[in-house]
């Protein structure tokens, strides 16, 4: 599984003729949840990703595929090519299961994402290594963003970085013992006073007043996790 995801997170600079753009264009129902409303390329989503490059330049329909699941990128910014965001996905991620020091049971490995915080990409990005329009948050999400923090009508860029649906009240989590569970948006959220978009790197963190939502989207946090 994490493999699949791994290559889902791949640049795509180099996708950009006609055959390539058919691919990474094509709707592929088991990444799609029925409940979501965005159409098979997340164009006309909330922050627009298209596969702007040499061929692809700013305005054209090149834009990918849509899935509503996104991996488990932890707890810090997603604009790293390391493991600092403490969750089972980044680039050229190699966590086993023998690092999820918490328990596969008491882990993220992937969360959905709706059209109100424009989705994802089932092929890849752009920008790997960031954030943005291209970026990684198309692949990835993290849990210092609340679940299901929207506003109206639509998102805005830190709602394109965590986790949300379109079903009341919650969203779905696949955990890493392979279990779906349906975790409600007034789960405990705190981020321990934590400034997690700190360009300059992680902060020393207290992860016993991290919030059980934040303990569950880190692998290694050695934090008990109570019912939710």
């Amino acid at each position: 599984m994490v493999d699949c995801v791994r290559f889902s997170i791949y640049p795509l600079w180099q996708l950009l003729n006609d055959p390539d753009r058919d691919l990474v264009q094509t709707p592929i129902s088991v990444y799609r949840c029925p409940s979501d409303r965005t159409g098979d390329t997340v164009q006309g989503t909330p922050q627009v990703m298209d596969f702007h490059g040499p061929r692809a330049q700013v305005g054209t329909n090149y834009f990918g595929g849509t899935t509503s699941y996104l991996g488990n990128g932890g707890y810090w910014e997603l604009n790293t090519s390391v493991a600092q965001g403490r969750g089972l996905l980044y680039r050229n991620s190699s966590i086993r299961f023998r690092d999820i020091i918490d328990g596969t049971s008491n882990t993220f490995a992937a969360g959905e994402r709706d059209f109100d915080c424009s989705s994802g990409v089932w092929a890849g990005t752009r920008n790997s290594t960031g954030p943005g329009p291209r970026g990684n948050n198309y692949q990835l999400g993290r849990v210092s963003i609340p679940l299901n923090f929207k506003s109206n009508p639509t998102g805005n860029n830190s709602c394109c970085e965590g986790f949300s649906s379109a079903h009341p009240g919650g969203a779905n989590f696949l955990l890493c013992d392979g279990a779906v569970r349906f975790v409600s948006e007034t789960i405990t959220f705190d981020n321990a006073g934590v400034n997690v978009r700190d360009s300059a790197g992680p902060e020393p963190v207290n992860y016993a007043n991290l919030g059980t939502y934040q303990r569950l989207g880190i692998i290694d946090d050695r934090q008990t996790i109570p019912e939710y």
